[in-house]
């Protein structure tokens, strides 16, 4: 597991993530959709769907992260 300095933050692009781990931005991406394909599975077989996840989870860390609906895509209901 790569260090936590080495993770992907929001906005970084493959390219950036990619570098400093040795890999191309292809393989980065390729991990990246064999990791969402096994959340959707495990979700599917809890009867949830991903996406509802994801948002819901935005929004409970909304009242910690202000930006955290932003990079979801959440709007804040006023």
């Amino acid at each position: 597991m790569p260090p936590a300095d080495r993770c992907s933050r929001p906005g970084e692009t493959l390219d950036a993530v990619a570098a400093p781990l040795g890999m191309t931005r292809k393989r980065v991406r390729q991990i990246e959709l064999q990791a969402l394909n096994k959340c959707r599975q495990w979700c599917n077989e809890q009867g949830w769907m991903l996406d509802d996840l994801v948002r819901d989870a935005a929004v409970r860390m909304s009242s910690q992260d202000g930006c955290a609906q932003k990079r979801a895509g959440i709007e804040r209901a006023e």
